[in-house]
């Protein structure tokens, strides 16, 4: 494997990303509904953990950036727009780019112990990070790398 995939995951979501965007247009045309909303939602799910804030990530730029690199009309990327924008229901997602550091960082460095990236990444508002930030964490990362298999990418 590539070694900018092997220690990147953020890399392999943006990679899921287009896959998805390629399976959601050809689902439409095939008429495959739940296929196309499958897409849709894990589409979703990968942009809340590359961009946790997307009303900051839309004022920098980034946003609108990733999406165009991404081969999205000008319409399409008007709608994402509009949708970042809009104040979705419940909680919002706090520790999904946490994690996604966190990943980075154990990739890079397997010694450290995720007590240990928790007191770099950590953003709970204590502070001292210990043994539940972690716990936090690893079940954050848990849930990228199931994602990421779920897609082919063996991490």
């Amino acid at each position: 494997m590539h070694s900018k995939l092997a220690d990147d995951p953020e890399f392999l979501l943006q990679a899921v990303f287009h896959k998805l965007a390629h399976i959601h247009s050809r689902s439409e045309k095939k008429g495959r509904h739940g296929e196309a909303v499958q897409a849709i939602r894990d589409r979703q799910k990968i942009l809340s953990w590359l961009f946790p804030d997307p009303a900051a990530s839309l004022e920098d730029g980034k946003f609108l950036l990733f999406l165009k690199d991404c081969g999205f009309s000008v319409q399409k990327i008007e709608e994402l727009r509009v949708d970042a924008q809009k104040r979705h229901r419940g909680r919002p997602v706090s520790g999904r780019n946490a994690a996604l550091v966190a990943l980075r960082i154990r990739f890079r460095h397997p010694e450290k112990s995720f007590r240990e990236i928790a007191q770099q990444v950590c953003r709970c508002g204590h502070s001292s990070h210990g043994q539940s930030c972690a716990r936090n964490l690893m079940r954050e990362a848990r849930l990228i790398k199931a994602f990421l298999r779920k897609h082919g990418y063996h991490i």
